[in-house]
Protein backbone atom coordinates (compact mmCIF):
# COMPACT_ATOMS: atom_id res chain seq x y z
CA UNK A 1 0.00 0.00 0.00
CA UNK A 2 2.89 2.37 0.68
CA UNK A 3 4.45 1.92 -2.75
CA UNK A 4 2.26 4.41 -4.73
CA UNK A 5 2.92 7.10 -2.14
CA UNK A 6 6.63 6.26 -2.20
CA UNK A 7 6.67 6.59 -6.00
CA UNK A 8 5.02 10.01 -5.77
CA UNK A 9 7.49 11.06 -3.07
CA UNK A 10 10.43 10.00 -5.26
CA UNK A 11 9.09 11.99 -8.20
CA UNK A 12 8.58 15.07 -6.03
CA UNK A 13 12.13 14.73 -4.68
CA UNK A 14 13.53 14.38 -8.21
CA UNK A 15 11.78 17.64 -9.17
CA UNK A 16 13.21 19.47 -6.17
CA UNK A 17 9.90 19.61 -4.28
CA UNK A 18 11.35 18.64 -0.90
CA UNK A 19 8.34 19.66 1.19
CA UNK A 20 5.98 17.59 -0.96
CA UNK A 21 8.42 14.67 -0.93
CA UNK A 22 8.68 14.89 2.86
CA UNK A 23 4.90 14.72 3.36
CA UNK A 24 4.44 11.85 0.92
CA UNK A 25 7.37 9.85 2.34
CA UNK A 26 5.99 10.37 5.83
CA UNK A 27 2.59 9.05 4.75
CA UNK A 28 4.26 6.05 3.07
CA UNK A 29 6.08 5.23 6.31
CA UNK A 30 2.87 5.52 8.27
CA UNK A 31 1.18 3.06 5.91
CA UNK A 32 4.10 0.62 6.04
CA UNK A 33 6.81 1.32 8.60
CA UNK A 34 8.78 -1.73 7.37
CA UNK A 35 9.36 -0.41 3.84
CA UNK A 36 13.10 0.36 3.89
CA UNK A 37 13.25 2.53 0.71
CA UNK A 38 10.80 5.00 2.28
CA UNK A 39 13.16 5.44 5.25
CA UNK A 40 16.07 6.04 2.87
CA UNK A 41 14.07 8.70 1.04
CA UNK A 42 13.05 10.29 4.34
CA UNK A 43 16.75 10.56 5.26
CA UNK A 44 17.23 12.66 2.13
CA UNK A 45 14.42 15.12 2.76
CA UNK A 46 14.97 15.90 6.45
CA UNK A 47 17.52 18.55 7.42
CA UNK A 48 18.41 17.46 10.93
CA UNK A 49 21.53 15.24 10.98
CA UNK A 50 20.26 13.18 13.90
CA UNK A 51 17.03 12.43 12.04
CA UNK A 52 18.99 11.55 8.89
CA UNK A 53 21.05 9.04 10.85
CA UNK A 54 17.96 7.59 12.53
CA UNK A 55 16.22 7.09 9.17
CA UNK A 56 19.27 5.41 7.62
CA UNK A 57 19.74 3.14 10.63
CA UNK A 58 16.05 2.22 10.48
CA UNK A 59 16.40 1.33 6.79
CA UNK A 60 19.40 -0.90 7.55
CA UNK A 61 17.60 -2.56 10.45
CA UNK A 62 14.84 -3.53 8.04
CA UNK A 63 17.26 -4.55 5.28
CA UNK A 64 20.88 -5.12 6.46
CA UNK A 65 21.98 -5.61 2.83
CA UNK A 66 20.54 -2.28 1.62
CA UNK A 67 23.66 -0.96 -0.16
CA UNK A 68 22.41 2.60 -0.81
CA UNK A 69 21.50 3.12 2.84
CA UNK A 70 24.82 1.61 3.96
CA UNK A 71 26.81 3.87 1.62
CA UNK A 72 24.98 7.01 2.75
CA UNK A 73 25.42 6.14 6.43
CA UNK A 74 29.11 5.45 5.90
CA UNK A 75 29.46 8.78 4.06
CA UNK A 76 27.74 10.58 6.90
CA UNK A 77 30.09 9.01 9.45
CA UNK A 78 33.11 9.96 7.33
CA UNK A 79 31.92 13.58 7.08
CA UNK A 80 31.45 13.70 10.84
CA UNK A 81 34.94 12.30 11.38
CA UNK A 82 36.52 14.86 9.04
CA UNK A 83 34.52 17.68 10.61
CA UNK A 84 35.79 16.58 14.02
CA UNK A 85 39.38 17.08 12.93
CA UNK A 86 38.62 20.47 11.38
CA UNK A 87 36.26 21.78 14.04
CA UNK A 88 36.80 25.50 14.73
CA UNK A 89 37.59 26.70 18.23
CA UNK A 90 34.33 28.60 18.41
CA UNK A 91 31.29 26.79 17.09
CA UNK A 92 27.80 28.12 16.72
CA UNK A 93 25.55 26.23 19.15
CA UNK A 94 23.18 23.73 17.58
CA UNK A 95 19.66 25.05 17.28
CA UNK A 96 17.15 22.90 19.09
CA UNK A 97 13.45 22.93 18.19
CA UNK A 98 11.50 25.35 20.35
CA UNK A 99 9.83 23.80 23.38
CA UNK A 100 6.20 24.62 24.07
CA UNK A 101 6.96 27.46 26.50
CA UNK A 102 9.54 29.02 24.21
CA UNK A 103 7.21 28.76 21.23
CA UNK A 104 4.41 30.47 23.15
CA UNK A 105 6.71 33.33 24.14
CA UNK A 106 8.04 33.65 20.57
CA UNK A 107 4.48 34.00 19.28
CA UNK A 108 3.62 36.59 21.91
CA UNK A 109 0.95 34.37 23.50
CA UNK A 110 2.56 34.54 26.96
CA UNK A 111 5.27 36.74 28.44
CA UNK A 112 8.71 35.57 29.50
CA UNK A 113 7.77 36.34 33.11
CA UNK A 114 4.67 34.15 32.86
CA UNK A 115 6.79 31.32 31.45
CA UNK A 116 9.30 31.61 34.28
CA UNK A 117 6.50 31.66 36.88
CA UNK A 118 4.99 28.51 35.36
CA UNK A 119 8.37 26.75 35.18
CA UNK A 120 9.00 27.61 38.83
CA UNK A 121 5.62 26.12 39.79
CA UNK A 122 6.38 23.01 37.72
CA UNK A 123 9.72 22.63 39.52
CA UNK A 124 8.03 22.97 42.91
CA UNK A 125 5.48 20.33 41.93
CA UNK A 126 8.29 17.96 40.94
CA UNK A 127 9.95 18.48 44.33
CA UNK A 128 6.67 17.43 45.96
CA UNK A 129 6.55 14.29 43.82
CA UNK A 130 3.95 15.54 41.33
CA UNK A 131 4.52 15.56 37.58
CA UNK A 132 2.63 18.50 36.09
CA UNK A 133 2.70 19.40 32.41
CA UNK A 134 3.76 22.97 31.70
CA UNK A 135 0.71 23.52 29.51
CA UNK A 136 -1.62 22.54 32.36
CA UNK A 137 0.01 25.10 34.64
CA UNK A 138 -0.31 27.85 32.02
CA UNK A 139 -3.98 26.98 31.52
CA UNK A 140 -4.69 26.67 35.23
CA UNK A 141 -3.23 30.11 35.85
CA UNK A 142 -5.16 31.47 32.85
CA UNK A 143 -2.01 32.72 31.15
CA UNK A 144 -3.32 31.31 27.86
CA UNK A 145 -6.56 29.94 26.42
CA UNK A 146 -6.95 26.23 25.60
CA UNK A 147 -7.49 26.91 21.90
CA UNK A 148 -4.40 29.12 21.62
CA UNK A 149 -2.20 26.53 23.28
CA UNK A 150 -3.74 23.75 21.18
CA UNK A 151 -2.95 25.67 17.98
CA UNK A 152 0.75 25.79 18.88
CA UNK A 153 0.78 22.09 19.81
CA UNK A 154 -0.78 21.17 16.46
CA UNK A 155 1.78 23.31 14.64
CA UNK A 156 4.58 21.48 16.45
CA UNK A 157 3.08 18.09 15.64
CA UNK A 158 2.75 18.97 11.95
CA UNK A 159 6.42 20.00 11.76
CA UNK A 160 7.84 16.81 13.32
CA UNK A 161 9.38 14.56 10.64
CA UNK A 162 8.79 11.22 12.37
CA UNK A 163 5.43 10.80 14.11
CA UNK A 164 5.40 10.32 17.86
CA UNK A 165 2.10 11.45 19.35
CA UNK A 166 -1.28 9.93 18.54
CA UNK A 167 -2.48 13.15 16.90
CA UNK A 168 0.46 13.07 14.47
CA UNK A 169 -0.49 9.59 13.26
CA UNK A 170 -4.12 10.62 12.77
CA UNK A 171 -3.12 13.81 10.95
CA UNK A 172 -0.80 12.01 8.57
CA UNK A 173 -3.43 9.41 7.76
CA UNK A 174 -5.99 12.09 6.98
CA UNK A 175 -8.29 10.93 9.78
CA UNK A 176 -8.15 14.32 11.51
CA UNK A 177 -7.83 17.83 10.16
CA UNK A 178 -5.52 20.28 11.98
CA UNK A 179 -8.60 22.29 13.01
CA UNK A 180 -10.36 19.27 14.51
CA UNK A 181 -7.18 18.15 16.27
CA UNK A 182 -6.82 21.64 17.74
CA UNK A 183 -10.38 21.51 19.05
CA UNK A 184 -9.84 18.04 20.52
CA UNK A 185 -6.61 19.06 22.29
CA UNK A 186 -8.38 22.09 23.77
CA UNK A 187 -11.28 19.93 25.00
CA UNK A 188 -8.86 17.41 26.49
CA UNK A 189 -6.98 20.17 28.31
CA UNK A 190 -10.20 21.60 29.75
CA UNK A 191 -11.24 18.16 30.99
CA UNK A 192 -7.91 17.79 32.76
CA UNK A 193 -8.19 21.22 34.40
CA UNK A 194 -11.62 20.43 35.79
CA UNK A 195 -10.42 17.02 37.03
CA UNK A 196 -12.43 14.99 34.54
CA UNK A 197 -9.54 12.96 33.11
CA UNK A 198 -10.11 11.05 29.89
CA UNK A 199 -7.68 9.46 27.49
CA UNK A 200 -7.15 11.57 24.39
CA UNK A 201 -8.07 8.71 22.05
CA UNK A 202 -11.27 8.02 23.99
CA UNK A 203 -12.26 11.67 23.71
CA UNK A 204 -11.81 11.52 19.93
CA UNK A 205 -14.08 8.48 19.71
CA UNK A 206 -16.71 9.90 22.05
CA UNK A 207 -16.89 13.13 20.06
CA UNK A 208 -17.26 11.19 16.84
CA UNK A 209 -14.02 12.56 15.38
CA UNK A 210 -12.74 9.05 14.57
CA UNK A 211 -14.07 5.49 14.78
CA UNK A 212 -12.95 2.95 17.37
CA UNK A 213 -11.20 0.79 14.78
CA UNK A 214 -9.30 3.82 13.45
CA UNK A 215 -8.10 4.62 16.97
CA UNK A 216 -7.03 1.02 17.58
CA UNK A 217 -5.11 0.91 14.30
CA UNK A 218 -3.31 4.21 15.00
CA UNK A 219 -2.41 3.11 18.54
CA UNK A 220 -1.02 -0.18 17.24
CA UNK A 221 1.17 1.66 14.72
CA UNK A 222 2.34 3.99 17.47
CA UNK A 223 3.24 1.04 19.72
CA UNK A 224 5.01 -0.78 16.88
CA UNK A 225 7.11 2.27 15.99
CA UNK A 226 8.05 2.75 19.65
CA UNK A 227 9.08 -0.91 19.85
CA UNK A 228 11.21 -0.62 16.70
CA UNK A 229 12.84 2.56 17.97
CA UNK A 230 13.95 1.18 21.32
CA UNK A 231 14.60 -2.50 20.57
CA UNK A 232 16.21 -2.50 17.12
Amino acid sequence: MAYPLFEQAQQAFAHGERDVAFKLARQAILQDSKYAPAWLLMSRVVDDETQKRECLERALTLDPNYREARNELDSMRLRELVAGFRAPIFQEPKREPLRLGQALVAKGLITEQQLQDALREQHNDQNRGHKTMLGMILLRRKFISPLAMAAVLVEQQQSRSIPDRLGEYLLSQGLLTPERLQQAIAEHALASIYEKPIRFGELLVQRGYIRREQLDRALEEQRQDAYNKYYY
